[in-house]
């Protein structure tokens, strides 16, 4: 997740942007919630919330706020260029929607328990959780406080980004599972696998969407 993240700068605030913006977190929302119900493993941020809010008996969207609040913490610590609307979005609404969501699909619908149809739901999911990546990414209206850890920990330390997103990732995972969280599929493609599908969005979605005079 290198491409948008990579050179936040001061963005204007337009409809379109700001339109992108709020269909991510949504997006982000029953995208998340869905790879939760098929069981197969989160995103690494939102596994290690998950489970750290399991072990204490916190919900996802109260867990959240606490987590992001420390990441945020430290994102105005380290580089206040990353800091913009877009963060506090992300911040407040990602886990009051996905626990919103993930309650519309278990009132709505049972996933069956076979593996093809909980593996098609993750794909489905990461899909979805990859456009929502592209909007908010190509926006540049803001870093999520979590996603700023791993961009400030590159300009600090000259080391490529990817290279630190593995290492914020690989921590997350290593909380996850240290509380006893779930991992899975779901949560190795979300760690390693998303940069050449958001792209993809980039290109033939987000692009054209907000406008590229706009970017």
């Amino acid at each position: 997740m290198q491409h948008a993240l990579g050179r936040i700068k001061p963005a204007g605030l337009t409809h379109r942007k700001l339109a992108a913006l709020i269909a991510a977190h949504v997006l982000f929302g029953f995208a998340n919630a869905l790879l939760r119900l098929s069981g197969q493993g989160n995103d690494p941020a939102t596994a290690m919330v998950l489970a750290v809010g399991g072990r204490v008996g916190m919900p996802l969207s109260t867990m959240s706020l606490i987590v992001y609040g420390l990441c945020f913490l430290v994102q105005i610590r380290a580089d206040r260029s990353l800091v913009g609307v877009g963060t506090f979005v992300n911040w407040v609404s990602v886990g009051i929607l996905t626990d919103a969501c993930y309650g519309l699909y278990t009132r709505t619908f049972t996933l069956p328990d076979a593996l093809p149809w909980r593996l098609a739901a993750a794909l489905v999911s990461i899909l979805m959780f990859s456009l929502a990546a592209s909007l908010y990414q190509t926006a540049a209206l803001g870093v999520s406080p979590y996603d700023s850890l791993s961009i400030a920990l590159s300009r600090r330390t000259r080391l490529p980004y990817t290279a630190c997103r593995i290492l914020t990732d690989t921590a997350c995972v290593a909380v996850c599972a240290a509380f006893g969280g779930v991992l899975g599929v779901g949560t190795l493609i979300c760690a390693v696998g998303l940069g050449p599908i958001i792209s993809f969005f980039d290109r033939h979605v987000s692009r054209q969407f907000i406008g590229a005079a706009d970017i």
